[in-house]
């Protein structure tokens, strides 16, 4: 018997009702929880659909706010008005699910908690102190760093790795990782290198040698290129865990509409 038609691939399952914020605020300890469970996305998930919608909804949120370029300098309360309905507006375009949410509290909420996290790393990486200028460069190593555990690879062939009694060596080296994590979050880096010209590079570089000065001690930025690339795949392999979730999401959607 001929189908008479395919059924088009749809998004994740949209609400079908307003939902409102509940009562109280929500705890900063296992927050991610308690927000997941408030969005009607908790509970029983034997095939992982609900946990899959919401990294969608977080992710959306999390592009939204590098797309408007915040500065974190600020408390959250003190950003304007205008940049969080701009980040609301660019969610909702990305996952049209988010507006069902009462006057936008759902979106606000993640909002709220990545804006901290982000914040929090911008503070941690301004006020760690640099070692001395002084010292020669050190030039990168021969070789590529390898896949598994790249982070403790990279970090002895910097120069800070054991030994090293009173970890300031770790502290330095993960100044050093945030402060060019941060530089490339803020430029709006994406999942993929191969279209990054090299003035995008030298900014990210520069603005990563003016955070973390002890950077600069690496020949030819290898260091900071190498942390960047780390970054890039790590956000990169995220992203692809999260489009495998949506497959599933609509495939099972597809199974459900489709006829007999």
């Amino acid at each position: 018997m001929k189908r008479e038609g395919k059924p088009k691939a749809c998004s994740p399952p949209r609400l079908t009702e307003m939902i409102r914020k509940p009562a109280g605020n929500f705890s900063r300890q296992r927050s991610r929880l308690r927000l997941q469970d408030a969005m009607g996305l908790g509970g029983s998930d034997p095939d992982g659909s609900k946990a899959a919608i919401y990294n969608h909804y977080v992710a959306a949120v999390r592009l939204s706010m590098d797309r408007a370029r915040l500065s974190y300098d600020m408390p959250f309360n003190k950003v304007p008005r205008s940049e969080i309905s701009q980040i609301f507006a660019t969610a909702q375009s990305l996952q049209p699910d988010l507006a069902k949410y009462e006057d936008d509290w759902a979106t606000y909420e993640i909002l709220r908690r990545n804006y901290y996290s982000r914040r929090h790393r911008s503070s941690k990486i301004v006020h760690l102190p640099a070692e001395t200028k002084s010292l020669s460069l050190i030039p990168k190593p021969q070789g590529i760093f390898p896949h598994i555990k790249p982070l403790f690879k990279l970090r002895d062939a910097m120069g800070l790795g054991a030994p090293d009694p009173d970890r300031s060596k770790k502290a330095l080296y993960i100044a050093c990782r945030e402060a060019v994590r941060y530089s490339a979050d803020v430029a709006n880096f994406g999942t993929s290198m191969k279209q990054v010209s090299r003035a995008q590079l030298e900014d990210v570089f520069a603005s990563a040698r003016k955070i973390q000065p002890e950077l600069a001690r690496y020949e030819d930025d290898w260091a900071s290129a190498e942390i960047l690339r780390q970054h890039v795949n790590s956000r990169r392999q995220y992203q692809n865990r999260l489009n495998r979730e949506r497959r599933m999401v609509e495939a099972d959607a597809l199974e459900r509409i489709a006829p007999p």
